[in-house]
């Protein structure tokens, strides 16, 4: 069964793992945009953003598939916003929201729970040197060894 201390270990090395992968995709969004259609639903990110399309009338008219467009600066929306119309619906979300939501949490745990990996010998809950201690108690915390 996994320690509480391992769980957080994971989650904010994780969490940073991605801050990292968000902060390189914005950075190419902002040149290059990526669309994936299927049906009727279609996901966008470009511009910074990223874009949900839901047609209700009949698919969309290009391939399924992936699509890379090659795309020039425009005026950034920085709320989200939801367009629903009596054929399709858009909706746009701007990437530093996730962001925020992902790397607050990323800090915290960064800063309150820091990586202890005590030698061995020592105490692994509070580090205290266990050389010579023949009782297997740590005389410092009270954990057995």
């Amino acid at each position: 069964m996994f320690r509480l201390s391992r769980i957080r270990r994971i989650a904010k090395w994780t969490g940073a793992v991605l801050c990292v992968v968000l902060l390189a995709e914005w950075a190419v969004n902002t040149r290059y945009a990526v669309r994936y259609a299927s049906g009727r639903l279609a996901v966008s990110v470009g511009w910074g953003h990223t874009f949900f399309t839901y047609r209700r009338i009949g698919p969309y008219r290009d391939a399924p598939g992936f699509t890379f467009l090659r795309v020039g600066p425009s005026p950034p929306l920085e709320l989200p916003h939801f367009v629903q119309l009596p054929s399709v619906t858009v909706g746009g979300l701007p990437n530093w929201i996730p962001s925020v939501f992902l790397a607050l949490p990323t800090a915290y745990l960064f800063y309150f729970f820091r990586d202890r990996r005590y030698p061995r010998g020592h105490c692994q809950r509070c580090g205290y040197d266990l050389t010579g201690n023949v009782s297997g108690v740590c005389p410092e915390c009270g954990r057995a060894t």
